[in-house]
């Protein structure tokens, strides 16, 4: 079985590229019309009886061609059928316009030329031999029927070779201008639809990107060198048959100004020769060359064995700088900076990406750990403090008044039994994010998820009512969902509800979090604002906490029969305290 292998996308770039040469040449083809018009107007040696008719014949043109262009100035793609109708009305219009006026108008046989330039700056280099003969042949047809005809004064025969071989010599230097610019944008196609990878370390994003600049020179060896932000050395990567990464001390990579510079540079010939070697550098104001070795000592010992050339170019990113280099290639082409530093940019944004992910990583891990010592340290290291408190309450009072001591020592197993059950909980949803392949931060997946822990650990039914319009991102979604872990774990444990309702709306800017249950209540009876809970210190300290570092309030309904929570956070609440 074949397996069709889907065309490159062409970039957006590229498109803009061929639409502003189809407008270019369309632009062309009206200001050539009205300079034609005007020539066969005002010349006298053209023959007076066909005159009024090739004036007819070039007016017409011309309105088709501002048609033409009104159409491709309004899209990036030609219309289908359109490159088929100019084609043949430029070669219907050249024949008739040169029969007509018998080819001596300079104008006129520009417009050879002219279409011929066309085809080179968009159509494929076939098309432009074909276009070239196609114009040559039309020449020759009409300069023969003009004689026979007698129309005009006929061109003499240095004319006819002149212009023939002006002709010729256009459709030579436009086919190979063609074949080099398909070959460009073929290259350039290719690096632009390279596609992204993820990497699991540093050494298997430095061997995927060096091999694609590999790929640029074929037989080459390649080399990133960048300095570290962490560490006082310059690393090296040197991919050949394989990755080697050294680090050189900053004595050891103290460079010269080449790569310093910024810019690109060329050194052809290093290696073998006894004079210092000749380095042309691009730079702003264009093309510079100076003598002496591009790279330090210590860096091209690193580089071993000296390279017989050196093409380096800057790999620059937000936090990746460095160079690349490309090494031991024989022959360099004109455009062979270009692609290596679009390459270059490539690799060093590929980095810049592979850095900020593990630096976010890092980050998230290091909030983890903070939630789990905060959780610790507020929850289950203050209920061991209880419960050693309570046991030495129980053992202070066992010899004087056994009933006290065993109404401490159930207390103490109540609490001993509600910490294991938060601790099951905890290690749940551990175990879920563990084995889980995809970390779910969608808000209601995250609550729907919860009620039904609650309901396994705790035997709490959780009656949830969520808006489904509401739509929050993922860390804003993390951090409300455990709020609300909080609250309903303070419904369970210490209410010792037995159903609740959870109902969350969005309201102007806001999200409101109503939590209601059919538990015990707090040791205080009444309705608390946000303000007078923290002037009062009182309500749950880890409910309270998260809320704050969300930016929202908490109002408390505390009754006999039940307790409500009213919780608001700002829908901007996207800076969270760690």
């Amino acid at each position: 079985m074949i397996e069709r292998v889907p065309r490159p996308h062409m970039p957006t770039s590229a498109l803009l590229l061929r639409a502003y040469v189809g407008r270019l040449v369309a632009a062309g083809r009206i200001v050539l019309a009205a300079i034609s018009l005007v020539a066969v107007a005002l010349d006298q040696t053209a023959a007076s009886r066909w005159r009024f008719t090739s004036l007819i014949v070039i007016g017409a043109y011309l309105l088709g061609a501002i048609g033409q262009t009104a159409i491709v100035v309004r899209t990036l793609r030609s219309p289908r059928g359109l490159p088929g109708i100019e084609i043949t009305s430029d070669i219907v219009f050249v024949a008739a316009i040169a029969l007509l006026t018998g080819g001596t108008p300079i104008p006129v046989f520009s417009f050879f030329i002219f279409f011929v330039v066309a085809a080179g700056l968009r159509r494929a280099p076939r098309a432009v031999v074909i276009t070239g003969v196609a114009y040559l042949l039309i020449f020759f047809a009409t300069t023969a029927a003009t004689r026979i005809g007698r129309i005009g004064a006929p061109l003499e025969l240095h004319q006819i070779v002149a212009r023939s071989l002006l002709l010729g010599s256009a459709t030579v230097a436009l086919t190979i201008f063609a074949i080099e610019r398909d070959r460009l944008f073929s290259s350039l196609t290719s690096l632009a639809n390279a596609p992204l990878t993820e990497w699991l370390d540093l050494d298997s994003a430095l061997f995927g990107l060096l091999g694609a600049a590999i790929d640029l020179a074929p037989g080459s060896r390649v080399a990133l060198v960048w300095d570290d932000a962490e560490e006082p050395w310059t690393n090296v990567a040197l991919l050949d048959d394989e990755l080697t990464v050294l680090h050189l001390s900053p004595v050891e990579a103290e460079e010269p100004h080449h790569l310093h510079a910024g810019d690109s540079f060329i050194c052809a010939r290093l290696a073998g020769r006894e004079r210092e070697p000749i380095v042309t550098r691009m730079t702003a104001t264009g093309l510079t060359k100076s003598r002496g070795v591009p790279l330090s000592a210590a860096l091209l010992d690193a580089l071993s064995p000296t390279p017989r050339s050196i093409v380096g170019v800057p790999a620059h990113g937000r936090s990746f700088s460095g160079y690349l280099l490309i090494l031991d290639w024989e022959t360099i082409p004109s455009d062979f900076v270009l692609r290596a530093e679009i390459v270059a940019r490539q690799i060093a944004s590929s980095l810049d990406i592979w850095m900020l992910s593990r630096h976010a990583r890092d980050l998230a891990a290091r909030e983890e750990r903070s939630r789990v010592w905060r959780d610790l340290h507020d929850g289950v290291l203050q209920s061991l403090t209880g419960l050693a408190l309570m046991l030495a309450r129980a053992e202070q009072t066992v010899e004087t008044d056994a009933g006290e001591a065993r109404r401490i020592l159930a207390d103490a197993a109540s609490l001993v039994h509600d910490e294991q059950r938060d601790l099951r909980l905890s290690i749940l949803e551990q175990k879920a994010a563990a084995t889980s392949p995809n970390v779910i931060d969608d808000l209601h997946a995250l609550l729907a998820q919860l009620a039904r822990r609650l309901e396994h650990v705790w035997g709490l039914h959780v009656e949830l009512d969520i808006d489904p319009e509401i739509a929050v991102g993922p860390g804003l979604a993390i951090q409300i969902a455990r709020m609300i872990q909080e609250g309903l774990s303070n419904s369970a444990r210490h209410g010792q509800s037995t159903h609740v309702r959870l109902q969350m709306r969005a309201i102007d800017d806001s999200l409101l979090v109503t939590i209601e249950d059919n538990g015990k209540g707090f040791p205080f009876v009444g309705t608390f604002t946000h303000s007078m809970l923290l002037e009062r210190r009182m309500g749950p300290i880890l409910l309270k906490d998260r809320v704050q570092r969300l930016h929202g309030t908490l109002d408390i309904r505390s009754a006999p029969t039940g307790v409500g929570l009213d919780i608001r956070i700002p829908l901007g609440a996207t800076r969270l305290a760690g």
